[in-house]
Protein backbone atom coordinates (compact mmCIF):
# COMPACT_ATOMS: atom_id res chain seq x y z
CA UNK A 1 0.00 0.00 0.00
CA UNK A 2 1.41 3.38 -0.99
CA UNK A 3 2.17 5.81 1.81
CA UNK A 4 1.45 9.46 1.08
CA UNK A 5 3.90 11.90 2.63
CA UNK A 6 3.09 15.33 4.06
CA UNK A 7 4.93 17.83 6.18
CA UNK A 8 2.03 18.11 8.65
CA UNK A 9 -1.12 16.06 9.20
CA UNK A 10 -4.00 17.70 11.09
CA UNK A 11 -6.86 15.82 12.70
CA UNK A 12 -10.13 17.78 12.72
CA UNK A 13 -11.46 20.51 10.42
CA UNK A 14 -12.82 22.82 13.13
CA UNK A 15 -11.45 26.33 13.72
CA UNK A 16 -8.23 25.05 15.32
CA UNK A 17 -7.46 22.57 12.55
CA UNK A 18 -8.44 24.90 9.71
CA UNK A 19 -6.47 27.86 11.06
CA UNK A 20 -3.37 25.68 11.58
CA UNK A 21 -3.71 24.26 8.05
CA UNK A 22 -4.13 27.73 6.56
CA UNK A 23 -1.05 29.10 8.29
CA UNK A 24 1.19 26.14 7.44
CA UNK A 25 0.07 26.03 3.80
CA UNK A 26 0.65 29.77 3.46
CA UNK A 27 4.14 29.23 4.82
CA UNK A 28 4.87 26.65 2.15
CA UNK A 29 4.33 23.34 3.94
CA UNK A 30 2.38 20.39 2.57
CA UNK A 31 -0.64 19.76 4.81
CA UNK A 32 -3.48 17.25 5.00
CA UNK A 33 -6.56 17.80 7.18
CA UNK A 34 -8.43 14.62 8.14
CA UNK A 35 -12.07 15.16 9.15
CA UNK A 36 -14.32 12.28 10.21
CA UNK A 37 -17.58 14.04 9.26
CA UNK A 38 -18.96 15.00 5.88
CA UNK A 39 -18.23 18.64 5.15
CA UNK A 40 -19.79 21.03 5.86
CA UNK A 41 -19.93 19.38 9.25
CA UNK A 42 -22.55 20.15 11.88
CA UNK A 43 -21.53 21.40 15.31
CA UNK A 44 -23.86 21.99 18.25
CA UNK A 45 -22.85 25.49 19.28
CA UNK A 46 -24.32 28.88 20.10
CA UNK A 47 -22.45 30.31 17.13
CA UNK A 48 -21.47 33.39 19.11
CA UNK A 49 -18.18 34.68 17.71
CA UNK A 50 -16.83 37.10 20.30
CA UNK A 51 -15.18 40.40 19.40
CA UNK A 52 -11.70 39.06 20.11
CA UNK A 53 -12.17 36.23 17.58
CA UNK A 54 -13.60 38.62 14.96
CA UNK A 55 -10.52 40.83 15.28
CA UNK A 56 -8.20 37.83 15.21
CA UNK A 57 -9.70 36.73 11.87
CA UNK A 58 -9.17 40.24 10.49
CA UNK A 59 -5.53 40.16 11.61
CA UNK A 60 -4.69 36.65 10.36
CA UNK A 61 -6.79 36.37 7.21
CA UNK A 62 -7.25 40.04 6.32
CA UNK A 63 -10.97 39.33 5.94
CA UNK A 64 -14.30 40.06 7.53
CA UNK A 65 -16.54 37.13 8.43
CA UNK A 66 -18.97 36.93 5.47
CA UNK A 67 -22.67 37.54 6.01
CA UNK A 68 -23.36 34.30 4.14
CA UNK A 69 -22.33 32.28 7.24
CA UNK A 70 -24.33 34.43 9.67
CA UNK A 71 -27.83 34.09 11.07
CA UNK A 72 -30.19 36.76 12.36
CA UNK A 73 -29.45 38.79 14.36
CA UNK A 74 -26.07 39.06 12.65
CA UNK A 75 -24.65 41.23 15.42
CA UNK A 76 -24.13 39.69 18.85
CA UNK A 77 -23.81 42.39 21.52
CA UNK A 78 -22.52 40.17 24.31
CA UNK A 79 -23.89 38.10 27.18
CA UNK A 80 -26.35 38.36 30.03
CA UNK A 81 -25.33 36.27 33.01
CA UNK A 82 -27.99 35.46 35.60
CA UNK A 83 -26.11 34.54 38.78
CA UNK A 84 -27.02 32.17 41.59
CA UNK A 85 -29.27 34.77 43.20
CA UNK A 86 -31.12 35.55 39.96
CA UNK A 87 -29.32 38.87 39.47
CA UNK A 88 -28.89 39.82 35.81
CA UNK A 89 -25.41 40.99 34.81
CA UNK A 90 -24.74 42.37 31.32
CA UNK A 91 -21.37 42.10 29.57
CA UNK A 92 -21.30 43.98 26.27
CA UNK A 93 -18.80 43.39 23.46
CA UNK A 94 -19.80 43.36 19.81
CA UNK A 95 -19.26 40.14 17.88
CA UNK A 96 -21.34 38.18 15.41
CA UNK A 97 -23.81 35.29 15.29
CA UNK A 98 -23.02 32.43 12.88
CA UNK A 99 -24.13 28.97 11.89
CA UNK A 100 -21.14 26.85 12.82
CA UNK A 101 -21.42 24.47 9.87
CA UNK A 102 -21.15 27.41 7.46
CA UNK A 103 -18.54 29.29 9.48
CA UNK A 104 -16.29 26.25 9.91
CA UNK A 105 -16.65 25.34 6.24
CA UNK A 106 -15.63 28.88 5.27
CA UNK A 107 -12.44 28.51 7.32
CA UNK A 108 -11.77 25.09 5.80
CA UNK A 109 -12.21 26.58 2.33
CA UNK A 110 -9.61 29.24 3.12
CA UNK A 111 -7.18 26.49 4.15
CA UNK A 112 -7.86 24.64 0.89
CA UNK A 113 -7.39 27.85 -1.06
CA UNK A 114 -3.98 28.23 0.58
CA UNK A 115 -3.02 24.74 -0.63
CA UNK A 116 -4.02 22.35 2.17
CA UNK A 117 -5.52 18.97 1.26
CA UNK A 118 -8.80 18.31 3.11
CA UNK A 119 -10.11 14.74 3.38
CA UNK A 120 -13.57 14.37 4.94
CA UNK A 121 -15.49 11.22 5.90
CA UNK A 122 -12.13 9.87 7.09
CA UNK A 123 -11.33 8.67 10.59
CA UNK A 124 -7.95 8.48 12.27
CA UNK A 125 -7.43 4.84 13.31
CA UNK A 126 -4.05 5.23 14.94
CA UNK A 127 -0.72 6.97 14.71
CA UNK A 128 2.80 6.05 15.79
CA UNK A 129 5.41 8.75 16.31
CA UNK A 130 9.14 8.26 16.02
CA UNK A 131 12.24 10.42 15.82
CA UNK A 132 11.64 11.21 12.15
CA UNK A 133 7.89 11.81 12.09
CA UNK A 134 4.46 10.24 12.53
CA UNK A 135 3.00 7.21 10.72
CA UNK A 136 -0.77 7.53 10.36
CA UNK A 137 -3.57 5.06 9.58
CA UNK A 138 -6.84 6.49 8.21
CA UNK A 139 -10.14 4.75 7.55
CA UNK A 140 -12.27 6.05 4.68
CA UNK A 141 -14.57 4.78 1.94
CA UNK A 142 -11.42 3.60 0.16
CA UNK A 143 -10.50 1.37 3.09
CA UNK A 144 -7.43 1.82 5.28
CA UNK A 145 -5.00 4.40 3.95
CA UNK A 146 -1.49 5.13 5.15
CA UNK A 147 0.18 8.48 5.42
CA UNK A 148 3.24 9.85 7.12
CA UNK A 149 4.10 13.36 8.23
CA UNK A 150 6.89 15.10 10.04
CA UNK A 151 4.32 16.44 12.54
CA UNK A 152 0.75 15.73 13.57
CA UNK A 153 -1.56 18.35 15.10
CA UNK A 154 -4.53 16.86 16.95
CA UNK A 155 -7.54 19.20 16.78
CA UNK A 156 -10.15 16.49 17.29
CA UNK A 157 -12.02 18.29 20.09
CA UNK A 158 -13.47 16.89 23.29
CA UNK A 159 -14.31 13.48 21.84
CA UNK A 160 -10.75 13.05 20.69
CA UNK A 161 -9.24 13.55 24.11
CA UNK A 162 -8.19 9.99 24.87
CA UNK A 163 -6.49 10.96 28.12
CA UNK A 164 -9.73 11.97 29.85
CA UNK A 165 -12.28 9.64 31.36
CA UNK A 166 -16.06 9.68 31.11
CA UNK A 167 -16.32 11.78 34.30
CA UNK A 168 -14.41 14.60 32.58
CA UNK A 169 -17.19 15.37 30.14
CA UNK A 170 -20.09 17.81 30.21
CA UNK A 171 -23.20 16.75 28.31
CA UNK A 172 -25.28 19.41 26.61
CA UNK A 173 -28.93 19.13 25.64
CA UNK A 174 -30.69 21.85 23.68
CA UNK A 175 -33.79 22.22 21.54
CA UNK A 176 -34.49 24.57 18.64
CA UNK A 177 -37.96 26.02 19.26
CA UNK A 178 -40.31 28.25 17.32
CA UNK A 179 -42.14 30.70 19.53
CA UNK A 180 -41.72 33.99 21.38
CA UNK A 181 -39.72 35.20 24.37
CA UNK A 182 -39.11 38.58 26.03
CA UNK A 183 -35.41 39.34 25.58
CA UNK A 184 -32.88 41.38 23.68
CA UNK A 185 -32.28 39.14 20.65
CA UNK A 186 -28.74 40.46 20.25
CA UNK A 187 -27.48 38.87 23.48
CA UNK A 188 -26.70 35.34 24.63
CA UNK A 189 -28.33 34.52 28.00
CA UNK A 190 -26.52 32.24 30.47
CA UNK A 191 -28.16 31.07 33.71
CA UNK A 192 -25.99 29.92 36.60
CA UNK A 193 -28.62 28.94 39.18
CA UNK A 194 -27.89 25.39 40.39
CA UNK A 195 -31.60 24.51 40.49
CA UNK A 196 -31.74 24.95 36.69
CA UNK A 197 -28.67 22.94 35.76
CA UNK A 198 -25.68 21.22 37.29
CA UNK A 199 -23.46 23.30 35.04
CA UNK A 200 -25.27 26.10 33.21
CA UNK A 201 -28.43 26.75 31.20
CA UNK A 202 -28.89 29.15 28.30
CA UNK A 203 -30.90 30.50 25.44
CA UNK A 204 -30.17 32.58 22.37
CA UNK A 205 -31.89 33.50 19.12
CA UNK A 206 -30.81 32.15 15.72
CA UNK A 207 -32.98 33.19 12.79
CA UNK A 208 -36.54 32.17 13.75
CA UNK A 209 -35.42 29.76 16.48
CA UNK A 210 -35.21 30.15 20.25
CA UNK A 211 -32.36 27.79 21.13
CA UNK A 212 -32.76 26.61 24.73
CA UNK A 213 -30.33 24.30 26.48
CA UNK A 214 -28.92 22.86 29.68
CA UNK A 215 -25.62 21.17 30.53
CA UNK A 216 -25.03 18.38 33.05
CA UNK A 217 -21.86 16.73 34.30
CA UNK A 218 -21.35 13.15 33.16
CA UNK A 219 -22.64 10.36 35.37
CA UNK A 220 -25.35 7.78 35.75
CA UNK A 221 -28.66 8.72 34.15
CA UNK A 222 -27.26 11.78 32.42
CA UNK A 223 -29.91 11.79 29.67
CA UNK A 224 -32.74 11.67 32.20
CA UNK A 225 -31.12 14.47 34.21
CA UNK A 226 -30.78 16.64 31.12
CA UNK A 227 -34.47 16.29 30.35
CA UNK A 228 -35.48 16.99 33.96
CA UNK A 229 -33.38 20.15 34.13
CA UNK A 230 -34.61 21.23 30.72
CA UNK A 231 -38.23 20.97 31.93
CA UNK A 232 -37.38 23.07 35.01
CA UNK A 233 -35.63 25.64 32.84
CA UNK A 234 -38.61 25.90 30.48
CA UNK A 235 -40.90 26.58 33.44
CA UNK A 236 -38.48 29.24 34.69
CA UNK A 237 -38.37 30.96 31.29
CA UNK A 238 -42.15 30.95 31.06
CA UNK A 239 -42.39 32.70 34.45
CA UNK A 240 -39.58 35.17 34.00
CA UNK A 241 -39.25 35.78 30.24
CA UNK A 242 -42.80 35.06 28.99
CA UNK A 243 -41.59 32.13 26.91
CA UNK A 244 -44.22 30.72 24.57
CA UNK A 245 -43.22 27.62 22.58
CA UNK A 246 -45.31 26.88 19.49
CA UNK A 247 -43.21 24.05 18.11
CA UNK A 248 -40.10 22.04 18.97
CA UNK A 249 -38.04 21.66 15.79
CA UNK A 250 -34.78 19.89 16.58
CA UNK A 251 -33.06 18.27 19.56
CA UNK A 252 -29.30 18.67 19.93
CA UNK A 253 -27.03 16.55 22.13
CA UNK A 254 -23.32 17.17 22.43
CA UNK A 255 -20.34 16.72 24.72
CA UNK A 256 -17.64 19.14 25.81
CA UNK A 257 -14.60 18.98 28.03
CA UNK A 258 -14.95 19.69 31.74
CA UNK A 259 -12.30 22.25 32.65
CA UNK A 260 -10.80 21.75 36.10
CA UNK A 261 -9.18 24.11 38.59
CA UNK A 262 -5.86 25.32 37.23
CA UNK A 263 -7.02 25.02 33.61
CA UNK A 264 -4.49 22.31 32.77
CA UNK A 265 -3.53 22.17 29.12
CA UNK A 266 -2.31 19.04 27.28
CA UNK A 267 0.06 20.58 24.73
CA UNK A 268 1.28 17.22 23.43
CA UNK A 269 4.96 16.68 22.85
CA UNK A 270 7.67 15.69 20.42
CA UNK A 271 6.06 15.46 16.98
CA UNK A 272 2.41 15.32 18.09
CA UNK A 273 0.93 18.63 19.30
CA UNK A 274 -2.62 19.36 20.47
CA UNK A 275 -4.69 22.48 19.81
CA UNK A 276 -8.17 23.78 20.53
CA UNK A 277 -10.46 21.84 22.85
CA UNK A 278 -8.36 18.71 22.31
CA UNK A 279 -5.62 20.48 24.25
CA UNK A 280 -8.11 21.64 26.89
CA UNK A 281 -8.73 25.21 25.74
CA UNK A 282 -12.32 26.19 26.53
CA UNK A 283 -13.76 29.36 28.04
CA UNK A 284 -16.85 29.46 30.33
CA UNK A 285 -20.26 28.70 28.80
CA UNK A 286 -18.49 26.57 26.18
CA UNK A 287 -16.96 29.45 24.18
CA UNK A 288 -14.10 27.80 22.33
CA UNK A 289 -13.80 29.37 18.89
CA UNK A 290 -11.51 32.22 19.99
CA UNK A 291 -8.94 29.99 21.71
CA UNK A 292 -9.22 27.34 18.98
CA UNK A 293 -8.26 29.86 16.30
CA UNK A 294 -5.37 31.25 18.33
CA UNK A 295 -3.99 27.90 19.48
CA UNK A 296 -4.14 26.58 15.92
CA UNK A 297 -2.10 29.50 14.62
CA UNK A 298 0.40 29.33 17.51
CA UNK A 299 0.85 25.60 16.96
CA UNK A 300 1.40 26.07 13.23
CA UNK A 301 3.95 28.84 13.73
CA UNK A 302 5.85 26.80 16.33
CA UNK A 303 6.19 23.92 13.86
CA UNK A 304 7.10 26.15 10.90
CA UNK A 305 9.67 28.09 12.91
CA UNK A 306 11.31 24.91 14.25
CA UNK A 307 10.57 22.32 11.58
CA UNK A 308 13.77 20.34 12.13
CA UNK A 309 13.72 20.63 15.92
CA UNK A 310 10.57 19.16 17.55
CA UNK A 311 11.80 19.96 21.06
CA UNK A 312 12.10 23.63 20.16
CA UNK A 313 8.69 23.51 18.45
CA UNK A 314 6.89 22.34 21.58
CA UNK A 315 8.80 24.87 23.71
CA UNK A 316 7.78 27.72 21.42
CA UNK A 317 4.19 26.51 21.33
CA UNK A 318 3.90 26.39 25.13
CA UNK A 319 5.46 29.82 25.45
CA UNK A 320 3.39 31.45 22.70
CA UNK A 321 0.12 30.17 24.14
CA UNK A 322 0.64 31.59 27.65
CA UNK A 323 -1.54 34.66 27.07
CA UNK A 324 -4.41 32.49 25.78
CA UNK A 325 -4.25 30.26 28.85
CA UNK A 326 -4.06 33.31 31.14
CA UNK A 327 -7.18 34.79 29.50
CA UNK A 328 -8.96 31.46 29.87
CA UNK A 329 -8.04 31.31 33.56
CA UNK A 330 -9.32 34.85 34.16
CA UNK A 331 -12.63 34.02 32.46
CA UNK A 332 -13.10 30.92 34.63
CA UNK A 333 -12.19 32.97 37.72
CA UNK A 334 -14.97 35.41 36.80
CA UNK A 335 -17.45 32.55 36.40
CA UNK A 336 -16.33 31.22 39.78
CA UNK A 337 -17.10 34.54 41.43
CA UNK A 338 -20.57 34.71 39.89
CA UNK A 339 -21.73 31.15 40.59
CA UNK A 340 -21.21 28.58 43.32
CA UNK A 341 -21.21 25.89 40.63
CA UNK A 342 -17.84 27.18 39.44
CA UNK A 343 -16.40 28.38 42.76
CA UNK A 344 -13.56 25.85 42.51
CA UNK A 345 -12.32 27.75 39.43
CA UNK A 346 -11.40 30.89 41.36
CA UNK A 347 -7.77 31.90 41.09
CA UNK A 348 -7.65 32.71 44.82
CA UNK A 349 -9.99 32.77 47.80
CA UNK A 350 -10.52 36.50 48.28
Amino acid sequence: MDTIKYDVAIIGAGPAGSSAAYRLARRGYSVIVVERCKLPRYKSCSGMIIADAVQFIRDVYGLEIPTSVMCRPEVNKGMYFIDCDGKELCFTQTGCNVWRNLFDNWLTGLAQGAGAVVKDCATLIDYVSNSDGVDISISSSLGVERACARYLIDCSGATGRQRVGLSDYIYTYQIYNEGTIDCDRRYFYAFLQPELSKYDAWFNIKDSFIVIGVAVKAGAGVTKKCREYYAKFISYLKRNYSLNIMRECKVDKWVMTQVHSGCDIDYGGSRVLNAGERAGFLNPMGEGVSCALKSGICCADAIADNFDSPDDAIRQYVDSIKDIKAYMSRQWDLAGRMARTFSHMRLNNF
